[in-house]
């Protein structure tokens, strides 16, 4: 347990004691009155918490935040006071930390007889640490105690959870999607120089096939006319390719004159 010393000035009173006793953060707190350095100097210096009723309120402070309160003065009047209250007094600081604390009274206004003793929860702990050092165990049955307490553990989680899975509700979701079929008209633009399609503007990356065959039919109209009734007609045709690939005539290319009945070669 912590333990806490106050060591207190010749100017303190009941509210600046309650007031540090606020922020002690112990099991145990000492309170520790000003030595004087001579009989003269202890008849000048003014008392501090003489009073029965400064004793109780302090005690009552220190119970407030949890506190366990003694006493290290040599004040006669001091003394008497807590002896009232069953408050530990000691010498010296050393008394404080080896000699055992008493249990302040919790009613100090009311009538002994009817005061009901209980047992001080420190006590009890100093009690069962005692006892505790006293009873050594063996490391077969400390072994044996976790063993023990394992299994304990076990059984009740496995007891948990089945009980759990018994109780509580349970039930199969099955969620299927809608779906519907959707119809739309889409522009593509074929393009040669692109390597990956462009969702947004609508560009496909194409080739042009390397065999082409283009057939062509036209009809057109001669410039003139001259009868020449023994001789076969004749003339130049020329072909115009517009793109921008080759394209090859193939020998025997038949062309027909208007009437279509005598070929010309």
């Amino acid at each position: 347990m912590r333990l806490q010393i106050i060591q207190l000035e010749p100017y303190d009173d009941v509210v600046s004691v309650r007031d540090r006793l606020s922020f002690i953060r112990a099991d145990r707190v000492l309170l520790v009155w000003p030595a004087p350095v001579n009989r003269s100097a202890a008849d000048d210096l003014p008392p501090i918490l003489t009073r029965k009723l400064d004793l109780v309120l302090t005690q009552r402070a220190a119970s407030q935040n949890g506190l366990r309160l003694a006493l290290v003065t040599h004040d006669p009047q001091v003394i008497a006071e807590a002896s009232k209250l069953n408050l530990s007094v000691f010498q010296s600081v050393d008394d404080g930390s080896r000699i055992r604390w008493k249990r302040p009274y919790s009613q100090v206004f009311a009538n002994r007889s009817r005061r009901t003793e209980t047992s001080d929860p420190y006590e009890l702990l100093e009690a069962a640490r005692r006892v505790g050092r006293q009873r050594q165990i063996t490391p077969a049955q400390r072994r044996r105690t976790q063993v023990i307490r394992i299994a304990a553990a076990v059984i009740l989680t496995v007891t948990l959870l089945g009980g759990a899975y018994t109780v509580l509700p349970a039930a199969t979701v099955r969620i299927y999607p809608a779906h519907d079929q959707l119809t739309t008209t889409v522009k593509l633009t074929a393009d040669p120089t692109l390597i990956v399609e462009n969702v947004d503007t609508g560009h496909v990356p194409a080739n042009l096939a390397k065999d082409i065959l283009i057939e062509r039919q036209a009809t057109l109209s001669t410039s003139g006319m001259l009868d020449v009734p023994n001789t076969v007609a004749s003339g130049i045709v020329i072909f115009s390719n517009p793109t921008s690939k080759a394209v090859n005539v193939p020998k025997g290319t038949v062309v027909t004159t208007l009437s279509a009945v005598d070929a010309a070669r």
